[in-house]
Formats: structure tokens, C-alpha cells, sequence
């Protein structure tokens, strides 16, 4: 196999991973509750599943079905990513100053999630230093129990760590001291990469969260090249790579690097043109 790496199944918890692409959350996403948008949420989401990828994330945003018609609509969208073969991840994160009661909550929205087939939990936004309660270790700790106690034994929790050559040691240890709550650590840069940036530059950031915790290390941001993924992996650097906008660019990423047609790839030129505020009036696209 020309790829070992990018195509060793991985399983965590039970959790079947066919390979180590993870999709993550695109920049902008329409709402299920939009209509015509809602059926393009689902449409865009099942290729990301049909296009080979090993896991797709859903927006927080999706987890509190207004009524019995909405519910319906997600746990479409869920089963379209799982009939795939695909793992249903779901994202949360705290709004931004948000108390302990509702960081509590973000474990009732997960086991929502759960309930309608997401197999896997991304978590964000945990590393607080300016923590009201003065210790961000417990305060990450207490939510990261609380969302376990939530979905159970049998669901991944990722942390999602964005990080950048200035907080990386601080970030490492930080999750190393959480790491009995996690099952894996998704580094990302701090900071969007443009175009102007080198293509997995979060890479050697990803080798000292690798040294701190025995836990699966996914590197995010910038990978658009199936060759620079695998010897990342190769090198040891990272489990797994996670994408977002290349997922945009070309949602069989994955299958045409299966199939050896690599260059058939549309790669991802990080222009910005998909992010929310580029074109705020028109749906998301490349």
C-alpha cells in the first residue's frame, strides 16, 4: 500500500476509525433550520462521508433540535455520515466567559449528540489561564467529567488545542494534566492559516504535544498533500491529520489518494473566500 499510514484502521473505545483523515467543522456551515440551506448541510456533509473521510464533525450549533421535524432532520444528517462508514463527531465549546453551570451544560448538548449517533465529541475552547476559579486543570477536568459522565464509555473525547511557537510547552503540559479524561488531543494553530503559511506548519508543535501525553495526537491546519500527511505520521509526529477547508476544496481527498490519484486532487489555496465574514451574504463554498 503506497499509504500504510493514512490508511491503518485505528480503534478507541470501540470507536472504529477506517483511517486518520478526520474532517473538521468548515468555517461556515448553513443552519438545519434554514430549509433549502438545511438540505445543503446534509448533501455537503454525506460527500465529506462518501468522499472517504474517517470521521466528519458537526456544529455545536446543531444540537438543540427546536421541534420533532428538526430532530428528524439531524439524525438524517447524522446517518448520512454514518452509512458511510464514517464516525458522526460533534463539536462543543463554551461561549466565551461562560460559568461553570453552563460548561456543565455542554455534557447534556454532547449526550444529545450522542443519542442521535455521534460517536465522537471534539471539545474547545477548555484552556482558560485567566480561570475565574483560578485553576484552568480543575475546571477543565470538572467539564471534561461531566461530558464523560454524560456520553458514556463508549464515545471518543478529543480536546481541540489551537496553539501557537509561544504557549505550545504551556498547552502541552496543560494537556498532559487532563490527559486521564481524554482519549485524543487535535492541535491546531492558533491563528488561521493563509496562503502565505507552509502547508502543515503546526507540525513541529504537534512532536511536543507527542512527548507530553500517550494518548492519539491529531495535527490540524494547512494539509492539503495526502504524501506530506503520511510522512508526518511516518516521522512520528502526529496519529493522525484533521482537515477542514481542503475538505471544501476537494471532498474526495480521501478516495482519490485510496485509489492512487493524487494528482487529481483539488487543493486547497487557503484564500479565505470559505470563511463567514468573506462573503456573508451567500452560502458557504470554494
Amino acid at each position: 500500500m503506497k499509504y500504510p499510514h493514512i490508511f491503518a484502521p485505528l480503534e478507541i473505545r470501540g470507536v472504529f476509525f477506517k483511517n486518520r483523515i478526520l474532517a473538521l467543522e468548515p468555517p461556515s456551515r448553513p443552519s438545519i433550520r434554514s430549509g433549502e440551506a438545511g438540505q445543503t448541510l446534509v448533501d455537503g456533509t454525506e460527500l465529506l462521508a462518501r468522499g472517504g473521510a474517517a470521521a466528519v464533525t458537526l456544529s455545536q450549533s446543531l444540537s438543540a433540535p427546536a421541534s420533532a421535524q428538526e430532530r428528524e432532520d439531524l439524525m438524517i444528517l447524522i446517518e448520512s455520515i454514518r452509512c458511510h462508514g464514517c464516525v458522526a463527531a460533534f463539536r462543543c465549546e463554551p461561549a466565551p466567559g461562560a460559568s461553570r453551570a453552563s460548561l456543565s451544560s455542554m455534557g447534556q448538548a454532547a449526550r444529545g449528540a450522542v443519542d442521535m449517533g455521534c460517536r465522537m465529541v471534539i471539545v474547545s475552547g477548555l484552556y482558560t489561564p485567566d480561570e475565574p476559579e483560578g485553576d484552568p486543570v480543575r475546571a477543565a477536568l470538572s467539564t471534561l467529567r461531566a461530558i464523560r459522565a454524560a456520553v458514556g464509555e463508549n464515545v471518543v473525547v478529543a480536546l481541540r488545542v489551537p496553539c501557537s511557537d509561544a504557549d505550545a510547552d504551556e498547552l502541552a503540559a496543560f494537556c498532559a494534566m487532563v490527559e486521564p479524561e481524554l482519549d485524543m488531543v487535535i492541535v491546531a494553530p492558533a491563528q488561521q492559516s493563509s496562503e502565505f503559511d507552509d502547508h502543515g506548519r503546526i507540525l513541529p508543535l504537534c512532536e511536543k504535544f507527542k512527548a507530553a501525553v500517550h494518548i492519539s495526537v491529531a495535527a490540524a491546519g494547512g494539509f492539503n498533500d495526502p504524501r506530506q500527511a503520511e510522512n508526518a505520521m511516518l516521522a512520528g509526529q502526529c496519529d493522525l491529520v484533521a482537515m477542514s477547508r481542503q475538505f471544501l476544496a476537494d471532498p474526495f481527498f480521501v478516495r482519490k489518494t485510496a485509489e492512487q490519484r493524487e494528482d487529481e486532487i483539488v487543493p486547497c489555496l487557503r484564500c479565505g473566500l470559505c470563511a463567514p465574514d468573506a462573503m456573508p451574504n451567500e452560502p458557504f463554498q470554494c
